[in-house]
């Protein structure tokens, strides 16, 4: 039987693929994937950033169109199925990407917060779901790919309709498959875990040795997005020096420094806790390698001093 297999078992060739929130991010690779397996893209965005996606998939070799949608309407949930089906004449894949996230704690939880969320992360893949398996009933086949979140099994903190509304995805993935399984359309579910892609950028962060402007810079800015949408952000070590060692005793840190107190800020202006990394800083006449701890209130409760001493190495 192995010498029967073949790659050809995974080829997309002649399919046509939804992807909503397909411009950016996990989206924009899944649509790349779907291309490269050979599907045709139908690629629904809340705005027009679309270059970029068009010509990795036209790269491919593979034809996408793009649909400008507010898939919270429910009426333009009915006009994207309606102009795959004009453009394409069938629909194979549907793949629920499109998506948002609100923080705040939740005894200061907004009810339109709620309810924007709502809209998009469950709303909108009910509606989308519920009318592209009318078509895909007709056509005899199809697949349907929730994206939910370990938020599916999980809690969290600051994000009540986040995880609520991943649990019901994971929850009417699995109501669709036991009612449409027998007319041949799948439906499953991913959670995706901790990905490389804006939210993470922090991670990815270049530090450049001998140009503190532009590493505190870049770094603050990191900072600023990542706790927009973070309970707690951890900061490389020496993100704002680099190991410049010889230069450590004029570009070193103090707890009340600018560069601590921009920390402080987006820590209380987001409710996020933040480690800042280690920096160089400045205190008993001495420069140690200090981490920072700092709370969601924008409080430095702690400093963390590594046993060595940087002078040691001046």
């Amino acid at each position: 039987m192995l010498n029967n297999f073949n790659m050809d078992f995974f080829s997309l060739k002649g399919k046509v693929a939804i992807v909503t929130g397909g411009n950016t991010g996990l989206g924009q690779a899944y649509v790349v994937a779907l291309a490269k397996a050979g599907a045709d893209l139908f690629v629904v965005t809340y705005d027009r950033a679309w270059d970029e996606t068009r010509a990795m998939v036209e790269a491919e070799g593979r034809k996408i169109e793009f649909f400008q949608a507010d898939l919270t309407d429910r009426t333009q949930v009915s006009k994207t199925v309606e102009e795959c089906i004009k453009v394409y004449g069938k629909i194979d894949i549907l793949v629920n990407n499109a998506g948002t996230i609100r923080r705040a704690p939740l005894l200061e939880y907004k009810d339109e917060d709620w309810n924007a969320v709502m809209a998009i992360n469950l709303d909108s893949v009910y509606h989308l779901s519920q009318d592209v398996a009318k078509i895909m009933v007709t056509q005899g086949s199809g697949k349907i790919i929730n994206i939910a979140s370990m938020l599916a099994f999980q809690g969290g903190k600051f994000v009540p309709p986040y995880t609520a509304s991943k649990h019901a995805v994971a929850g009417i993935t699995k109501a669709f498959a036991n009612e449409l399984a027998v007319h041949n359309v799948q439906i499953n579910a991913i959670a995706p875990g901790y990905i490389k892609t804006a939210n993470t950028a922090l991670l990815q962060m270049l530090i450049l040795e001998k140009n503190k402007a532009a590493n505190v810079d870049r770094g603050l800015r990191m900072l600023e997005d990542a706790a927009a949408t973070h309970d707690l952000v951890v900061l490389p070590e020496i993100w704002t020096t680099g190991y410049s060692l010889g230069r450590l005793q004029q570009e070193a840190e103090t707890p009340d420094s600018p560069v601590m107190q921009e920390v402080c800020r987006i820590a209380a202006q987001y409710s996020c806790n933040i480690i800042a990394g280690s920096v160089p800083m400045l205190h008993d006449g001495k420069i140690y390698n200090t981490a920072a701890a700092v709370n969601r209130d924008g409080k430095i409760v702690s400093l963390y001093d590594k046993v060595h001493l940087f002078g040691l190495f001046n």
